[in-house]
């Protein structure tokens, strides 16, 4: 077994880079395979799975851009060749016919319903699937979404507390919307991808943050960061047409490709720019009047900050003398303890019991 790294590194000895049921997919997997056959994996987030069947080069279906650059950091640690046409997204049709592929079990349902339809539309009719989850994470939506797609369904025994799902005999099926309405106010309903957060109503932490925006006519380069839909940008825009203000230039940035591809469907437009990026390298320095994020903490089953920290020394690069961040953040979070160290003005715009807005400026 090749052994992968998390990247980037964690301070959190806890949190690893693969788990007992990546090594039962890996171990049961690898033993079923030969040299003619056609692999996607899908949901590798460290590339755990890619590493260890590199030998069959497996297409790598993927939601993330931190996920592809762990792939290629962990393929490099191990001395494998880096082919960028190892990395497929899942909207988009697959370079060739599949026969078998491997699901890590995402924690959203209807993203495992996603990658599912996305395999079925990309395979050869004898495709076979196996899905890995731990079994404190077990749903029985696995095994009744994975009927609806194929005629034999079946679960191994447990080892070390983790489980697979076997799939084979396709069925025809109705390719499904696969696309969420997500309640804005009474009259606006924006749209996003199965798998993107917060899929029927908007983030109660955005909400908050949204009750208090207020922007100003000079901040005319904005940045969505961690853009999920694009509700925040959306809202943005609104406000500039209402004003009648001109020559707006709005960023979306977020690491989640469905999330990205969901702003496309809610905003339009010569000043709207899209950047799948997962750390702001696609930002300038000193190119932004205004930074507006909630920034997520959650990632699959984890909580881990580390990701928002590690962005707010690259916020202060990006913003111009005077440029603000407004930052939306969980109370017990205590984002303005790291704030207070880069920026050299915070303030506290809005508060209760769960969630604090901050403003923090670049004199």
């Amino acid at each position: 077994m090749m052994l992968v790294s998390r990247f980037p590194k964690s301070n959190n000895i806890s949190l690893k880079a693969w788990s007992a049921a990546d090594e039962f997919l890996v171990q049961d997997f690898s033993q079923k395979l030969s040299e003619e056959d056609k692999v996607a994996i899908y949901n590798d987030r460290f590339g755990y799975l890619a590493c260890n069947l590199h030998n069959n080069n497996p297409i790598s279906v993927i939601s993330d851009k931190s996920s592809e650059l762990a792939i290629i950091h962990n393929f490099e640690k191990n001395d494998l060749e880096v082919n960028q046409s190892l990395f497929q997204n899942p909207l988009h049709k697959l370079s060739e016919n599949i026969n078998k592929a491997i699901i890590k079990v995402p924690k959203s349902i209807e993203l495992y319903r996603l990658y599912i339809e996305h395999i079925c539309e990309n395979s050869t009719d004898d495709i076979e699937i196996t899905a890995a989850f731990m079994t404190k994470y077990f749903s029985k939506q696995l095994v009744e979404i994975a009927q609806e797609y194929f005629e034999e369904v079946s679960q191994s025994k447990a080892q070390k507390k983790s489980r697979l799902i076997f799939m084979s005999g396709k069925k025809e099926f109705k390719k499904s919307n696969l696309i969420n309405n997500v309640i804005l106010d009474r009259n606006t309903k924006l749209q996003q991808y199965y798998g993107v957060f917060s899929a029927s109503k908007i983030d109660v932490a955005t909400r908050f943050l949204l009750d208090t925006l207020e922007v100003y006519p000079h901040e005319k380069q904005i940045l969505d960061l961690a853009s999920g839909n694009g509700v925040i940008a959306y809202y943005i825009n609104n406000i500039f047409k209402k004003k009648e203000w001109p020559d707006l230039e709005l960023h979306l940035v977020d690491d989640s490709f469905l999330a990205l591809e969901s702003s496309k469907l809610n905003l339009e437009g010569d000043n709207i720019h899209f950047h799948y990026d997962a750390n702001m390298e696609s930002i300038a320095d000193n190119s932004l009047d205004l930074i507006i994020s909630n920034p997520p903490f959650h990632f699959e089953y984890e909580i881990n900050n580390e990701v928002a920290i590690s962005l707010f020394s690259k916020v202060y690069a990006a913003l111009e003398e005077g440029g603000r961040f407004l930052v939306v953040y969980n109370r017990h979070l205590n984002y303005n303890t790291w704030l207070k160290n880069i920026f050299p003005q915070t303030r506290i715009v809005k508060e209760n019991h769960r969630f604090v807005v901050l403003e923090c400026s670049k004199l």
